[in-house]
């Protein structure tokens, strides 16, 4: 199956990612590997630089997952806000 250009795959993007974001197991996993990181760090000592900073990394990759979701519906957002403008429009 092809997968959607142009709006219409913003929009189908953007629909999956906020069904991911309302997952609870999905938003659960998410904030328990957060806190592992953060736990992790904490009780790291400055000398475990590599250690820190895997740790350090794995937070902002779960952050970078998390904000292209969250742009991903914003984007969604957008286009229908527009799509739903142009419809009231032309009905005018």
């Amino acid at each position: 199956m092809e997968p959607h250009t142009g709006e219409q795959g913003i929009i189908s993007g953007g629909l999956a990612a906020q069904a991911l974001l309302d997952n609870p197991t999905f938003s659960s996993t998410i904030a328990a590997l957060v806190h592992d990181c953060f736990t992790a760090f904490t009780t790291s000592t400055p000398s475990q630089s590599a250690k820190r900073e895997e740790t350090y990394n794995l937070y902002r990759g779960l952050q970078a997952i998390e904000a292209e979701l969250v742009s991903r519906v914003q984007n969604m957002e957008e286009i229908v806000r527009r799509q739903d403008a142009e419809h009231e429009d032309l009905e005018d």
